[in-house]
């Protein structure tokens, strides 16, 4: 497997056909985010990985005991060290069809990892936003840069931080990315952020900070985030989550998504131990 440049990425994308609901994927072969791209033949590839800031990674192909072998070095010798370098405790695999999950321990080399069930929520763009009421004693705020100015309101640093797990700076996502945040008169208490945008689509990022979470707000969030999603010409708005988290999944579908597919996701222990 050798990293590729952008000249080979429209070579790899029938590859990932089947994949188009991961966003990631889709924006890092438009090189709209930041990713390395490894293939095994740049001009006739049979298989290719994206790897997102080390944090999401993507594989798809034919999975022959060659490919998979041809991968596997490629995790453990330079993704797994990089992360590891980087900080990062755990990453997330997922795998097109095609007969990738029969070969999972060898394509992990033997570390440890859990398999997890995830879904994929999509908007109906054909019906209004919904509207939700935000709750006594809150507001909602857009997030950029008067809010992250604001002297005196705590949590800031939580959003910055946020932010920037998908972008490279905060002045990056202020540039190309767009969000609405609840808060009280004196604290950020949370955020619905776009993730990953690229021609008009996105995915929702989202979160409540303790202990105001179960209050509604982040049902009145993403009913904000929407409208201001359409606003800016977004038309394909995803949600992803794991099949676990009830609170999510559950929200998603008060503000007008619809389950699209259900697949799943490796957690993979950097450190070699699962600390989960």
């Amino acid at each position: 497997m050798m990293l590729v440049t952008p000249a080979a990425y429209p070579a790899l994308q029938p590859l990932f056909a089947d994949m188009q609901n991961h966003l990631p994927v889709v924006a890092a072969l438009r090189g709209d985010i930041e990713a390395d791209v490894y293939a095994d033949d740049p001009a006739r590839p049979h298989v290719a990985l994206v790897d997102v800031r080390h944090c999401r990674l993507y594989v798809a192909g034919q999975a022959t005991d060659q490919t998979v072998d041809t991968c596997a070095h490629l995790l453990t010798e330079v993704i797994n060290p990089s992360a590891r370098a980087d900080g990062v405790p755990v990453f997330s695999l997922c795998v097109a069809p095609g007969g990738w999950e029969a070969h999972m321990d060898v394509l992990l080399g033997g570390r440890p990892f859990q398999r997890t069930e995830r879904q994929y929520y999509e908007f109906d763009t054909a019906q209004l936003p919904r509207n939700a009421s935000v709750p006594a004693g809150y507001g909602l705020r857009e997030a950029d840069a008067t809010l992250l100015a604001q002297a005196g309101l705590a949590d800031l640093d939580a959003l910055r931080e946020e932010m920037t797990s998908e972008r490279a700076s905060v002045e990056e996502f202020l540039a190309r990315s767009f969000g609405v945040c609840p808060v009280t008169t004196d604290a950020l208490v949370g955020w619905c952020l776009s993730e990953y945008n690229t021609g008009d689509r996105c995915e929702v990022g989202i979160a409540t900070l303790p202990p105001h979470q179960g209050k509604g707000l982040a049902t009145a969030t993403g009913s904000a985030f929407i409208q201001q999603a359409l606003a800016r010409g977004i038309t394909r708005i995803g949600w992803h989550c794991y099949t676990a988290n009830r609170p999510s999944w559950a929200t998603a579908l008060k503000i007008g998504f619809t389950k699209a597919e259900d697949y799943p996701a490796y957690l993979i222990w950097c450190t070699g131990k699962n600390t989960a």
